[in-house]
């Protein structure tokens, strides 16, 4: 298979392919290249056919600060031949890092099914509960003596303290006056 990056090629035109780091299984490939504009060492990330999505992706993430990291994204370009990851010089195994996935969407165990019909008899169910909005009663309607007398308190309705006595007015002016 040709490398569509060959070394001496411009990138962007300004990167110049320098020298070839590494090639991967999956035929991703390090390169070392140069910033023409600021004389400056930079590596190149070319992805492979099947990773073009998820260097872009990765990218993205390390630009914004979502994937934490030592290399710094200086550009990315995604054209007919390659998608190319511009950083700043770093390793090879920096670079390939950003080949996989830091997330990979969760899958749910098998056993919390098995667990769902253990505990409640059934397992759960895939469709979405229907929701009615006259089954909700509001709870200062509710009335459990007209339906459960016999679960009623009878004698809920006196008090559960004694009143107290009185002040005498008396023993209160002769406390002021004192």
């Amino acid at each position: 298979m040709s490398n569509p990056i060959d070394v001496g090629s411009v990138l962007g035109g300004r990167y110049k392919v320098t020298a070839t780091v590494l090639a991967s299984h999956d035929h991703d490939l390090v390169l070392d290249g140069v910033d023409q504009v600021l004389n400056r060492p930079v590596s190149i990330l070319v992805a492979g056919p099947e990773n073009t999505e998820q260097v872009a992706q990765s990218a993205r993430e390390v630009a914004t600060g979502e994937r934490p990291g030592t290399v710094q994204v200086l550009d990315l370009g995604v054209t007919e031949a390659a998608t190319y990851l511009i950083t700043n010089h770093t390793s090879a195994a920096d670079l390939l890092d950003l080949v996989v996935a830091t997330n990979p969407p969760y899958v749910e165990p098998f056993f919390t099914d098995t667990l769902g019909s253990e505990i409640f008899g059934q397992p759960r169910s895939h469709e979405p509960e229907p929701y009615d909005e006259e089954d909700n009663v509001e709870a200062g309607y509710i009335k459990y003596q007209d339906t459960h007398p016999s679960q009623v308190d009878p004698y809920r309705s006196s008090p559960a303290v004694p009143p107290r006595p009185p002040i005498r007015p008396a023993a209160a002016g002769a406390g002021a006056g004192a």
